[in-house]
């Protein structure tokens, strides 16, 4: 696995994501993005690789129809033994021609000596009506010294394609996960342009002399996928699977997902697998896969496709409250503090996954005046010494704090007036520093919930913004984790 266990400092990051104009965030069909041959690489940050330093669009990669030839190099290089992350930009001239095959994924080779050194993971597909991409595909990977770097496509075996025009280049930035020390802190925003605006990005980047940077895909879907590509290596123990249509099911996901080694959260429609999906699980290899949530959530059909990326297995109550009391006994013996958070609303949950991981613990739901038996079994079950309330009296009550008092010695709760405020205070409560801040919408719940197992395991927190505004709240804890000023 790429990201480290417990509160890991991350203190650099380089570009990732896709082009922040480019593409949506969640559900949606994307504008098009019209990109002319003679662009330049859109990548800057690191050591690019652009063959000849000249056209990216004619130079570095073609492949050629009447040619079959999809790959392109030894391109000569002069990169220093280290830690590296692994960007790479591709472009398709002809993707606004109705062309939807699955077939426009790009990996790199690193060599020395006429010796292969690494294979990078392969990008995402191009998606329909995008002609370009760019995505960190290594969040981490240690090497020896490079002199050549190849490119190749990843969809063909005889390393041939049906497509006409390509182009690809690449960047060496510095580790995600072992990143060299004394930088400043880093901001990580989850989703695309839709859902965070470019505007909030232009404030996030007066918050910090570090960088800011994007984690996205065409859809919430597609996002999730990106985040897991980046940050964790094949072979994972174990992949949970959660719906991406509705929040329930899948709240108490983040905080099972940074259990032990931990694994991603991806997500599914309820009766099929997003091809993104596909492709990660097919890469990912993962040693089980665990369904949040019963059959309304992730349907029988879905469950059967999941058996051909490994065995599965489904955590699922009669209801959202029992759905999260089973998936903590699933991934937690005991615990010695427990997260409560209110099973109606999305935000608390999702800005609790993070410090839950911190401090090896669930995230139960209840209601806003009772806790369900489930809950109370499992509580008994865990039998911890401290319970932490996350939000305010409209989503947990005094009366619920009080009852909570039967099953740990002590009951604090976390709050403020809102959600952006609540997720401030988490962040305040659990990280006293951190050098990677996760951003996303607190409009919607897909990408925290993605992102939330690769925050708690990297120590930072999740904190929410609005779609065009950071909130006061938010500024203010940045501020005090950078050790910066806002300036917008």
């Amino acid at each position: 696995m790429n990201v480290g266990i417990g509160r890991q400092t991350l203190t650099r990051l380089v570009v990732l994501g896709v082009l922040a104009a480019s593409l949506a965030g969640i559900a949606a069909t994307p504008a098009p993005v019209q990109a002319a041959e003679d662009n330049t690489c859109p990548l800057t940050d690191g050591i690019v690789i652009n063959a000849d330093g000249t056209d990216w669009g004619t130079d570095f990669i073609r492949s050629d129809r009447q040619k079959r030839d999809a790959t392109r190099g030894p391109v000569p290089v002069n990169i220093p033994a280290g830690r590296y992350s692994i960007t790479l930009a591709t472009y398709d001239d002809h993707i606004n021609q109705n062309d939807t095959q699955p077939d426009e994924r790009w990996f790199i080779e690193g060599w020395k000596d006429n010796v292969l050194v690494f294979t990078s993971n392969p990008t995402a597909d191009l998606p329909f009506n995008h002609n370009v991409l760019v995505e960190t595909v290594n969040a981490d990977l240690d090497i020896t010294a490079l002199d050549t770097v190849v490119v190749r496509h990843a969809g063909y075996p005889d390393r041939s394609s049906p497509n006409s025009m390509f182009a690809v280049c690449a960047s060496f930035g510095p580790s995600l996960t072992q990143p060299p020390g004394g930088d400043p802190a880093q901001i990580v925003v989850l989703g695309g342009a839709s859902v965070i605006s470019p505007g909030v990005l232009t404030t996030l980047n007066s918050c910090t002399t570090g960088s800011v940077t994007r984690i996205a895909g065409v859809d919430r879907y597609a996002t999730a996928a990106a985040i897991s590509r980046a940050f964790f290596d094949p072979g994972v123990d174990i992949a949970y699977i959660a719906t991406g249509e509705n929040f329930p099911d899948a709240l108490a996901g983040s905080a099972a997902a940074g259990v032990g080694t931990g694994g991603p959260v991806l997500l599914v429609r309820s009766d099929s697998i997003p091809v993104d999906v596909r492709a990660e699980l097919t890469r990912l290899a993962p040693k089980k896969i665990v369904i949040l949530g019963g059959t309304a959530a992730v349907s029988t059909k879905a469950e059967n496709l999941l058996k051909a990326f490994g065995p599965v297995s489904r955590v699922a109550g009669n209801d959202r409250f029992a759905t999260a009391a089973q998936t903590s006994a699933n991934a937690f013996g005991t615990a010695d503090t427990v997260y409560i958070a209110t099973g109606r609303n999305f935000p608390d949950a999702l800005s609790g996954g993070p410090a839950a991981i911190q401090d090896a613990g669930p995230v139960l739901l209840v209601e806003q005046d009772s806790i369900p038996g489930t809950v109370k079994t499992e509580l008994s079950r865990l039998n911890p010494s401290q319970i932490q309330v996350l939000g305010g009296t409209a989503a947990v009550s005094d009366a619920v704090v009080s009852q909570l008092g039967t099953y740990a010695s002590a009951v604090d709760r976390i709050s403020g007036p809102n959600r952006y405020a609540t997720a401030a205070e988490v962040s305040r409560a659990t990280f006293p520093s951190s050098g990677i801040i996760f951003i996303a919408t607190g409009e919607n719940f897909p990408d925290a919930l993605a992102g939330g197992p690769v925050a708690g395991m990297l120590g930072g927190p999740i904190l929410l913004v609005q779609n065009d505004a950071v909130p006061g709240n938010t500024k203010n804890e940045i501020a005090r984790l950078t050790g910066e000023t806002c300036s917008l």
